[in-house]
Order: C-alpha cells, then structure tokens, then sequence
C-alpha cells in the first residue's frame, strides 16, 4: 500500500531537500527569537504609545526577507524547484487555527477575532490538499485554481491581522499567543507568495500515468 507521501511523488531532490532543510532551520531560529523577545517583555502592548515597533517587524519583516531574497539567483532557483503541489498542500496545517474557535468558547480570546479567524484558517487548510490534488493533476485551470486559492488565503490573513489588533493587542502581544502574529502569519504569507512565484516560474512537471 502506498503511503501518502508516495500518492504525492514526496522523494526531494537534492534542491528540494536544501529548501526543506533551510526553511526548517530559519523556522526554528525565528521561533527561538520570538521566544526570547516575548520573555523580555519587547512585544508588550503599551496603551499610552500603542503597539511596539519590535511586534510589527516581526510580523512583516520575515515575509519581506523571504521575498527579497528571491533576488538571490541561488534562493531562486531552490525555491523554484519545489513542486508546486507541495506548497499548496503544506498550508492543510493551517486546519491547526480551528484551536482560535475553541479559545473563544473558553473566554480566552474575544469572538470578534477568533471566531473569523478560525474559522477562515479551517477553510484554507481543509481545501489546501484538495487544491494540491487539483495542481498535481493538472486538472482544467488549475494554475486559476491554485491562484484564486492562494489570493483567499492571503484575505484570510489580512482580515485576521486586522481583527487581532482591533480586538485582542494585549492578548496577541504576549507569550505564547504572541507565535501567532510573529512567526505563524508571516510563515503563511511566505509560502502564499513563494506558491504564487512557484506557479508562475516554477518548473512544469506532469504526475506519472
């Protein structure tokens, strides 16, 4: 019986191997820097200045690193050598965001945030492996598919972002709340943008008859 991973052809190239290794790398090196910012008190919500520059850079800063080093030819060419499918169907870990609707039951976060939140992260996740599906079949416009798809995510995003800071600074600037502005959302921006670079320069690969 083939595993899951067989069903997706999951065997990496020695480009894709560098691009999981190095994006595993970065991940834990930022969640570690996070960790240490938050204990130190640098992503606190102050009510008399707003909020500190420190959370802000660490919501777009990585997201805007992760594009700029595209510009590097050999970032470029690993990152351009992932297939296409594998970026779409990571983001089912997004399903994870569901534990938002059950903070807000629990009256730890308030409704107006977690409720839309969640409930948007759910919906990207549940459709990212039927999308993956969908691009590694190569079935009618999936390159449209996976785009709009991407798009809804990026939405989702944003509209969470804002709700967050509208709703819940205070909760969303300390440990361990504060992993979800600081390292999960500009993780989910960089794989929507690296998926939509991928399907527009990516290699072309159909699935094996």
């Amino acid at each position: 019986m083939c595993s899951w991973f067989d069903a997706f052809h999951f065997h990496p190239d020695r480009e894709c191997a560098a691009f999981l290794s190095l994006s595993l790398g970065i991940f834990l090196g930022w969640f570690l820097l996070v960790f240490f910012l938050s204990k130190t008190g640098a992503f606190q919500f102050d009510r008399h200045s707003g909020l500190r520059v420190p959370l802000l850079l660490a919501m777009t800063g990585p997201t805007v690193l992760a594009y700029v080093a595209l510009r590097l030819q050999a970032w470029r060419e690993v990152v351009l050598a992932v297939p296409d499918y594998w970026l779409v169907a990571i983001q089912g870990l997004r399903v994870a965001g569901g534990a938002l609707l059950g903070a807000s039951v629990q009256g730890l976060l308030p409704a107006a945030f977690a409720i839309p939140a969640g409930l948007g992260d759910c919906f990207v996740g549940m459709t990212a492996l039927v999308v993956a599906v969908y691009v590694y079949k190569r079935r009618p416009r999936w390159t449209t598919l996976a785009r709009v798809w991407n798009y809804l995510g990026i939405l989702d995003l944003v509209v969470a972002g804002v709700l967050g800071f509208l709703n819940s600074p205070l909760r969303l600037s300390r440990f361990p709340l504060v992993v979800i502005p600081a390292l999960l959302v500009p993780l989910a921006y960089t794989l929507h943008l690296y998926s939509l670079r991928v399907l527009r320069e990516g290699r072309v690969s159909f699935p094996a008859e």
